[in-house]
């Protein structure tokens, strides 16, 4: 039917030609300007002229028409064969290409999420890559969003649908201002291995500096130490110097103690029935014990000075010496009146007597005159009681609650007088707090006074070298391997 048009079209247009032509012929020829006989050829030239002239212009309309149609059908393969070949690039692009707009609305999201991050395309279409970027990152995404060259670099993490983050790089091109894209595209590559890669050898080499550091900071620790090791060592042989000085010092500081105390050999020349535990806890001791006959009179004592050490063995001396003052050379033989002058004596050599005197030191004591002739003992203590055990069986003689020097709000200090009758084979005990305030046993107690007396009693029957055997046997197994000796012990015992 194209082909009937297109002739139609040839004939009306060539018969409108031939006819306009003739006629101007023949009004040529009524002008006289135009014979017949050239009228007739003109006009048969014309026709000829016309007829092939229009012949000539549809054919030619004819073929351009034919090769327009033919290149826009190229044209459109072409395009078509282009737009095929652009849709199978997107489909298999290894990188994620996605389409945002300035707000960060995906409008558009390849294949490929479904490979990269387990979401198909209509999954992360129509929301906000805010939502699927990591919230560290959302700044590096708005500040390429304010990009105003029309391409832009950045990386960013996306989570997978597992849980875990991706890691890409990016680049941007703004093209809002393009219709058939209007929007910004991002072809993303997955760098996630390279990243862990990087962090991996990160990761060595902070492992490495660590080692490095702790080795460094190791060699430094041990330098120190053996700089202080050293320094240590040195301190260590002054003070062992300094301590066998002072060791030596107090050894024969003791030497000295044990000189001005009675040998036990001298008590029982008097005394033969009498057993004497002492042990000082530091070398020299704070108790001691005083023996002295005058006359048909021993007296011994048991006395436990305040501390103990070199300062308990000073206070000794100065009890010793001031004994000595009041039953030698006084010849003072009666307990009560001896610690008086001894309590008095005290307090003046150390001069407490005196106002504002700061010193407290003195001594508890127990004080025993035994008569040889008579057969009568007395007793009189200072905090020190004195215990009789008779058949098996103890009598407790109290001790004044007060002691000797130290503190004295009194206008005289008096001490009782206690007359005790005894009968032969009575044993009576004289002793410092230290044995019964040690700590020992089972649970870490103290031995009390209570299993004291009552291991008097039971030792009181045995011969008198085997009591002490005995007393001493007790407190060592009673302080064991565990607790050490907390103070100076003195027990003195005495068979009648």
């Amino acid at each position: 039917m194209q082909q009937n048009a297109k002739t139609y079209s040839w004939i009306v247009v060539t018969g409108i030609a031939l006819l306009a032509l003739y006629t101007f012929f023949v009004v040529l020829y009524y002008l006289g300007t135009l014979e017949l006989p050239l009228l007739i050829t003109t006009g048969l030239l014309a026709v000829i002229v016309v007829v092939g002239g229009a012949y000539l212009v549809f054919t030619i309309r004819d073929y351009v028409g034919n090769y327009t149609s033919i290149v826009e059908k190229q044209t459109v393969k072409v395009e078509s064969k282009s737009e095929s070949k652009y849709q199978a690039l997107i489909q298999n692009s290894l990188d994620l290409i996605t389409i945002i707009d300035t707000k960060g609305m995906v409008t558009y999201q390849s294949p490929s999420s479904e490979r990269l991050l387990g979401y198909l395309p209509s999954q992360m279409e129509n929301q906000s890559l805010f939502e699927v970027i990591h919230g560290e990152d959302h700044a590096l995404l708005q500040n390429a969003l304010n990009q105003k060259s029309q391409t832009f670099f950045f990386s960013f993490r996306m989570q997978h649908r597992d849980g875990t983050w991706m890691y890409f790089d990016s680049t941007g091109t703004n093209l809002t201002n393009n219709p058939l894209v209007n929007g910004i595209v991002l072809n993303s590559r997955d760098v996630s291995d390279r990243k862990r890669e990087e962090e991996k050898r990160r990761q060595k080499e902070i492992a490495a500096m660590k080692l490095g550091l702790e080795k460094e900071k190791a060699e430094n620790e041990r330098r120190i130490i053996e700089e202080s090791k050293k320094k240590i060592e040195e301190a260590y042989h002054i003070i062992e110097h300094k301590n066998q000085e002072i060791t030596d010092s107090i050894t024969y500081a003791f030497r000295i103690q044990t000189a001005i105390i009675p040998a036990v050999e001298v008590i029982k020349e008097k005394l033969p029935h009498t057993f004497v535990l002492w042990r000082p806890k530091d070398i020299v001791s704070g108790d001691f014990y005083w023996y002295a006959n005058i006359g048909d009179v021993s007296l011994i004592s048991a006395a436990d000075c305040t501390g103990h050490g070199v300062p308990g063995a000073f206070m000794t001396m100065i009890g010793n010496t001031i004994l000595n003052q009041v039953v030698l050379a006084e010849r003072e033989t009666q307990p009560d009146i001896v610690l008086n002058k001894l309590h008095k004596g005290i307090r003046k050599l150390l001069k407490q007597d005196q106002a504002g005197s700061q010193s407290r030191d003195g001594m508890d004591l127990a004080l025993v005159a035994i008569n040889h002739v008579t057969k009568k003992v007395s007793y009189a203590g200072a905090n020190n009681p004195l215990i009789l055990v008779r058949n098996g069986e103890h009598v407790e003689y109290k001790a004044d609650k007060k002691a000797i020097g130290g503190l004295q709000t009194e206008d005289e200090r008096i001490f009782t007088l206690n007359e005790i009758d005894t009968q032969a084979g009575d044993m009576i005990y004289i002793f410092s707090d230290g044995y019964e305030d040690q700590f020992g046993g089972p649970n870490g107690r103290k031995f009390m006074s209570k299993r004291m007396k009552r291991q008097f009693e039971e030792i009181s029957i045995l011969p008198i070298d085997e009591q002490y055997r005995k007393m001493e046997e007790a407190i060592v197994e009673w302080m064991g391997d565990r607790y050490e000796q907390i103070d100076d012990i003195l027990v003195v015992g005495i068979r009648l």
